[in-house]
């Protein structure tokens, strides 16, 4: 379930053609933008990525990629990625044959995505960063992996996933139960084709090997996997026999001439499944950034609602959205690609309302300091909530916000990403309201803020933490500045865009509670901005949320020291453990963590490890 009004649906459909920003990532394809509420959460645990391992937010696009490969790759890469383009001979080594399923069988989508992203100089390949957004990387390494994917592998790799896999993982490989997702665009990202049959081969985790399949069909069920995590499944021609079992008359049919109108139509239900009638629906078409067609209707008898003769496009984007209880509720984005026959299917499901914030968890925080203003200290906070409920939590009235935030004292000059004081937000008397109601699930609401506080060399400042905080990370400039806090652990520096970040982090802290910071020190360097950068990227309606990816993967299950082995998150299991293990490492090798730090939380996880496994292991 999605519940966002019609501005926010635009800015959904905007995040889909633009994620991106020149200059400045918007690194969505880590982090959801504000306000975007993704659907209720899957049961399965998170997985864990490593810092270099970003994933795509939405999945990639083939043919989108296609275009950006042949103007920017086929010069040296070749039509068909074997490294034989009219510029290749021009190199001192040629281009791998990235089209070949030898090569592109090893390949982790995330590691072609960074070396898009910043280039292989030793290799003369240069970078991508400026002149294709993230979504036109992800793409474009879409659309190279898919060269070596044939459509009849991956139908075959469907047949032996449905007979062999979807018991557990279910026909669409969303998981059953607490099953590992095998749709996440986290997973996939960070898994080539060879990884893949691994685990179907000598298990992971909970997961046994796969009996009685044959390397080959466990690649083709690999491809099939792979195909899930675009936009659409390639082209899929229908064999001669399923052409054979189908009625005489469908070579009468007008299949094969274009399709230019469809059917949207689903059910509205409540969280307990239950249909509802009577509830007004508006479909929204959108073709680019305009809305194309909008038209209501409302559920029957039954709960379901019907739209005829809708105009199609490949390009369009189809949204319905459903009001009750005063609340808006959107069906899940559906793309013109994702069209089979005549039909798209939109269900909504809608929630109950309270204004009891008591379910409400911020499964992230993220702080940012900035110095670029003479006398001033800029913070940056930005809060990833939960609701752990069944019920959306609305604002008791337009004066009594359901979501409150408290601001340090002293704070001043505040602004927001989206929205202000007296729209979207109310003001209080130690801090700011929210008026905009979070709809049940995980991660499904955003609030990034940013104020000024007075520093000369020294300060305090007091954070109350105004909902129990699963993790949180500290960033502050490698500025001349110092920070000390009981409550944050040092985890190393980050190098996010030209700028050293110090990183510190904590973890399972309680509404109520502080995080007291200690900055004392002269703030050095040339500031990007001379506003500063966190008033840019606020104006601007953007944020840096590329450094959210800074060790984010521990964060969710990072406890403090002294909490005790027994401290155990509930979601924890032994596969995100050890993913988390084989994370840290790379963060280490690839020089992010101090070793203290890494060898101190390593030996953390294998203890962990251990006592899930039941056995004590070196």
């Amino acid at each position: 379930m999605r519940r966002f009004s019609q501005f926010l649906i635009l800015g959904w459909v905007l995040l889909s053609f633009l994620t991106g920003c020149s200059g400045l990532s918007l690194a969505a394809d880590v982090t959801p933008p504000p306000d975007y509420t993704p659907q209720a959460p899957q049961s399965s645990g998170q997985a864990v990525a490593s810092q270099s391992s970003l994933f795509p937010l939405v999945p990639s696009d083939p043919d989108q990629g296609e275009a950006i490969y042949l103007e920017k790759c086929l010069p040296c890469h070749g039509e068909k990625g074997m490294g034989d383009g009219p510029q290749a001979m021009n190199l001192p080594n040629p281009p791998p044959p990235v089209g070949s399923l030898e090569v592109a069988r090893m390949a982790r989508p995330a590691d072609w995505y960074s070396i898009v992203t910043s280039g292989r100089l030793d290799r003369f390949m240069p970078g991508f960063s400026e002149s294709l957004t993230d979504r036109q990387r992800w793409n474009v390494v879409a659309y190279v992996l898919s060269m070596s994917i044939s459509p009849d592998a991956v139908e075959q790799g469907k047949t032996v996933f449905v007979s062999r896999c979807a018991e557990c993982h279910g026909e669409d490989g969303k998981g059953m139960g607490t099953v590992t997702d095998l749709t996440r665009q986290d997973l996939l990202a960070n898994r080539s084709l060879d990884d893949l049959v691994d685990v179907m081969k000598n298990g992971k985790g909970s997961m046994s090997p796969v009996a009685g399949m044959t390397d080959e069909e466990m690649t083709q069920v690999a491809m099939y996997l792979r195909a899930l995590s675009f936009t659409a499944l390639p082209q899929i021609e229908i064999s001669q026999s399923e052409s054979a079992s189908q009625p005489d008359s469908a070579s009468d049919s007008v299949s094969d001439l274009p399709l230019s109108a469809v059917v949207v139509n689903g059910t509205v239900t409540n969280a307990k499944g239950d249909v509802l009638a009577g509830v007004p629906v508006t479909l929204y078409v959108y073709k680019g950034m305009e809305v194309a067609l909008e038209k209501s209707t409302t559920s029957g008898s039954d709960g379901t609602y019907r739209f005829e003769d809708i105009p199609y496009q490949t390009e369009q984007i189809y949204i319905a959205q459903a009001t009750y209880g005063g609340t808006t509720f959107n069906s899940e984005v559906f793309h013109g690609t994702q069209v089979q026959g005549n039909e798209i299917n939109l269900p909504i499901t809608v929630f109950e309302t309270t204004s009891d914030p008591s379910f409400v968890k911020v499964e992230r925080l993220h702080i940012f300091f900035d110095f670029s203003i003479p006398g001033k200290v800029q913070v940056a906070e930005l809060y990833i909530l939960s609701n752990t409920g069944d019920e959306v939590v609305v604002p008791a009235s337009p004066d009594q916000p359901a979501l409150r935030f408290p601001l340090p004292q002293g704070a001043t000059g505040l602004q927001f990403d989206e929205g202000e004081l007296g729209s979207r937000y109310v003001a209080l008397e130690n801090g700011f309201g929210d008026l905009t109601p979070i709809a049940p699930g995980q991660g499904t609401h955003q609030v990034l803020f940013s104020y000024e506080l007075p520093y000369e060399r020294k300060t305090s400042v007091t954070l109350t933490m105004p909902f129990d905080v699963t993790a949180a990370v500290v960033l502050l400039p490698q500025s001349g500045v110092k920070l000390q806090s009981k409550q944050l652990a040092p985890m190393g520096q980050r190098n996010v865009q030209d700028m050293t970040f110090e990183m510190f982090t904590a973890g399972n802290l309680k509404a109520g509670s502080t995080i007291d910071i200690q900055l004392s020190g002269k703030p050095g360097g040339s500031p990007a901005n001379s506003s500063g950068w966190i008033s840019f990227v606020i104006g601007a309606g953007v944020f840096g949320i590329a450094l959210i990816g800074t060790g984010y993967w521990f964060l969710r299950q990072r406890r403090l020291g002294q909490q005790g082995q027994t401290d155990t998150d509930a979601m924890e299991t032994e596969e995100s453990l050890v993913d988390a293990i084989i994370a840290l490492d790379d963060l280490y090798q690839a020089g992010k963590l101090p070793e203290k730090a890494y060898q101190k939380r390593r030996m953390e996880l294998k203890k962990r490890l251990e006592a899930i496994r039941g056995t004590k292991k070196e």
